[in-house]
């Protein structure tokens, strides 16, 4: 074995703890890099391969009632590859063991072999026989969640009539890979599904023979989205057109679009603010060892060998703990992204889903740990190794003292003389208290990222669920209903302890170059159960005219209070009018995100249909609940029930899920935190060993000397703590508005305590790695560290 091998194994054995810490950090950024990548990898693969092979479409169209020759009419239009028509509608399902009723969406099922978009795969049985009146295909989770199996029957209100349906397929969608009750936060298998039944029995059920309500279109790559929209919209509005919509607007797509872009916005920060404190540490390290190596690096020379030979042993040195590291993280990313994509999984129904590790991504995450390992210690060895021989060989001149400021300022007024040396060594060591200062800062922030995204959701639901939406049930009906008589049917049911009326309409809206497809809801002008709310989180009265937007809408749209929209409504007679602004408010979740509120007899008068509903919001007596749940199921007119207690139940476990991915990332962070403390106080032990000793023949006692260590640790630490938790915050403004899209919004909100915990733990990292050190104070070699040098 080589000398210089040999050499680097001692060195390794000797600085074993600070390697070790290093490597651990190390490990936690590649682990981390490897699940995000991979999962980002295999999620966008997935979504691509599915959508080519099922054929999910690019544009989405509802009508009233068009004949099926407007798919004639359609795909004439420049850019436009392939046209399907469907049957879609809302009915109600009475599945046993469910007191609830359920909402699904019923569509017309394709026949064997026939071409058209948004296709299914079969995973159990058969698609429906045609002509068949009973038969269902149901969408997977759905009837998993219901205990429902092949040759299941149970009911489905359909078109006002009670019919038995058979089970004799399940499925899943390219459509459907996220589906839930529209409005809700989360998705629930168990109350909101998908069917698919014969076309000619569902054209019959909802007299729709040689008709259909709903369209799909499929476009060349180089054409215009838009264009195609507008002449869909232009020649679908005689039948009734409600607005096409692309496939970046679809429930579905959007919300796994803004998981995705989610992942990616983590690893985007993720992977350079675990590289920049690999590489921080490195330097670090190797500034000072190699300062501490001088003499050694200086017979070295004298021997013969070559600047870049010993250049070349200190980066192996390098090389060996950070490849240690890149071993533990390659096996623990491997791990921890399968758990994650399960996790995915469960939420996001794909017909396979595999975390698929491709060399591309430990390519990638090898090369860059090893970039900013080089990067780090480069600038040190190459500084050290210009140094003639003579000069290395020598102790390094001594520090020339002065007076600082703060002996100026009074510091001789301090009688206790080691905290007068701590001041006077910060001071006097600028940068480098700087850089300590800077590095348990970037540990702070690290904790506090994940722990604002954790509490911004907590805020989140707090807001929706206990400010915004507190009402227990939301019915809606099929068609518009007078609003005076149905809200005096529904009270009189039993459990029904308040009501509040609500309409709910299509529209376009415009300012200036922005235009969008949103939901007008119109609201009794104060409510109890279900109202905006202001940014101060105090409930908003809606005016008798105007419209009141949400801060996200405002914001996307660039308008305020006092400026005007244009709002096309989309349904009736198709009134286009000229609104003012009148309020913004907090909205958070859901297709809520752009929802646009007014006054509901401000919205009946606009569409001249008289003073009507289209639905309700109930705050129920519980234990009247399955009373009221019996007889809606038994109302022909209802054709959707969201219970948001179960909305609330959802929502809780997936913020079980949450909390297990911060308390990962709060692990991750503790590694980080707990690597840049140990290494700043084994290296402030290294540095100032022979100081140390010295006083310690002076007559200082051990405590005495660790105070002297340790109390500059910790006045390091109180500096750095502010700074980390500004970065933290910032971090977590960048980690929750990279969260946020147009079904989902993070409101930046970081609980005190969660200061309090990221101090803790900064504090107890500080106290454990001194802990670790204080025993090599106390075991200091007083002889050998005070041989003269020359």
């Amino acid at each position: 074995m080589r000398g210089l091998n040999r050499k680097l194994i001692r060195d390794l054995w000797r600085m074993r703890g600070q390697a070790l810490a290093i490597a651990l950090v190390t490990a936690a950024g590649t682990t981390a890099f490897i699940t995000l990548l991979g999962t980002l990898l295999s999620l966008e693969k997935t979504q691509s391969a599915y959508y080519e092979r099922f054929k999910f479409a690019d544009i989405f169209a509802n009508v009233r009632r068009a004949p099926e020759s407007v798919a004639n009419e359609l795909v004439r239009i420049p850019g436009v590859k392939q046209v399907t028509t469907r049957i879609v509608f809302n009915v109600v399902v009475d599945v046993g063991g469910m007191r609830e009723p359920i909402n699904s969406l019923l569509i017309s099922a394709p026949r064997e072999g026939e071409a058209t978009l948004n296709n299914i795969y079969i995973r159990k049985g058969r698609l429906v026989r045609p002509g068949s009146a009973d038969e269902v295909v149901m969408i997977e989770p759905f009837a998993e969640a219901n205990g429902l199996h092949l040759g299941s029957h149970f009911s489905a209100t359909i078109k006002g009539h009670r019919k038995e349906l058979k089970l004799v397929g399940t499925a899943l969608s390219p459509e459907y890979i996220f589906f839930g009750v529209p409005g809700a936060m989360v998705p629930d298998d168990r109350r909101f599904g998908v069917m698919w039944m014969d076309r000619d029995a569902l054209a019959a059920a909802f007299d729709l023979r040689e008709a259909a309500n709903d369209v799909s279109l499929s476009v060349l790559p180089t054409v215009s989205i838009d264009d195609v929209i507008n002449k869909v919209d232009w020649l679908l509005q005689r039948f009734g057109g409600v607005g096409a919509y692309a496939r970046k607007d679809h429930v579905s797509h959007a919300t796994l679009n803004g998981d995705i872009e989610q992942l990616r916005t983590t690893t985007e920060i993720a992977a350079p603010l675990f590289l920049g404190v690999v590489a921080f540490l490195l330097h670090m390290l190797m500034m000072r060892h190699v300062e501490t190596e001088r003499e050694h690096i200086g017979v070295l020379k004298a021997f013969g060998y070559r600047n870049r030979t010993i250049a070349w042993h200190y980066m192996k040195l390098v090389l060996v703990i950070v490849g240690v590291g890149i071993c533990a993280g390659l096996a623990g990313g491997a791990q921890l992204g399968r758990a994650v994509t399960r996790l995915f999984a469960a939420n996001y129904h794909f017909p396979f889903l595999e975390y698929s590790l491709t060399p591309t991504v430990f390519a990638a995450a090898i090369v860059i740990q090893l970039a900013a390992a080089v990067i780090g210690a480069f600038g040190s060895l190459h500084s050290a190794v210009r140094l003639p021989p003579a000069v290395a060989m020598r102790a390094p001149p001594p520090p020339v003292y002065r007076r600082t400021i703060l002996e100026m300022l009074g510091l001789r007024l301090i009688n206790d003389q080691p905290t007068r040396m701590i001041l006077r060594h910060v001071i006097r060591w600028p940068a480098r208290s700087l850089m300590t200062s800077l590095g348990i800062a970037l540990a702070t922030a690290i904790l506090i990222a994940p722990m604002a995204v954790f509490d911004s959701a907590k805020h989140m639901v707090q807001v929706h669920f206990f400010m915004a939406e507190r009402q227990d049930l939301t019915v809606a009906f099929a068609q518009v209903r007078p609003r005076y008589a149905s809200i005096v049917a529904i009270e009189h049911e039993p459990g029904v302890l308040r009501v509040e009326p609500f309409r709910a309409t299509l529209a376009n809206i415009s300012f200036g170059k922005r235009r969008r497809r949103i939901t007008v809801i119109g609201k009794e002008a104060v409510n109890q159960l279900s109202r905006p709310v202001l940014k101060d989180l105090e409930a908003l009265a809606i005016p008798s005219s105007g419209i009141v937007v949400s801060s996200s809408m405002a914001s996307w749209l660039g308008a305020g209070v006092g400026d005007f929209l244009d709002v096309q409504f989309l349904e009736g007679r198709r009134p286009m009018v000229h609104l003012p602004i009148v309020a913004v408010a907090e909205s958070y979740v859901g297709l809520t995100f752009f929802v646009l509120h007014m006054n509901i007899h401000q919205l009946n008068r606009i569409m001249a249909d008289g003073d009507v509903l289209t639905g309700v919001n109930l705050r129920l007596d519980p234990t009247q609940a399955y009373n009221l749940f019996d007889a809606l199921k038994n109302v022909p007119s209802v054709t959707g029930v969201v219970s948001h207690t179960a909305q609330l139940q959802a929502m809780r476990r997936m913020m079980q899920q949450t909390t297990r991915m911060t308390l990962l990332n709060v692990v991750f962070a503790a590694i980080i935190a707990f690597g840049i403390v140990y290494n700043n106080a084994r290296i402030s032990l290294a540095e100032r060993s022979r100081e140390l000793a010295t006083m310690r023949m002076l007559g200082f006692s051990r405590l005495q000397v660790s105070y002297i260590l340790f109390g500059e640790l910790a006045l390091l630490t109180f500096a750095a703590v502010p700074l980390g938790a500004a970065i933290g915050y910032w971090l977590g403004w960048k980690l929750t508005a990279g969260a946020s899209n147009e079904m989902f919004r993070l409101p930046l909100w970081v609980e005190w305590n969660s200061f309090g915990y990221t101090i803790v733990t900064v504090l107890a990292t500080v106290i454990l790695s001194s802990l670790v050190v204080v025993r090599r104070v106390f075991g200091l070699d007083l002889i050998s560290i005070l041989k003269t040098r020359d």
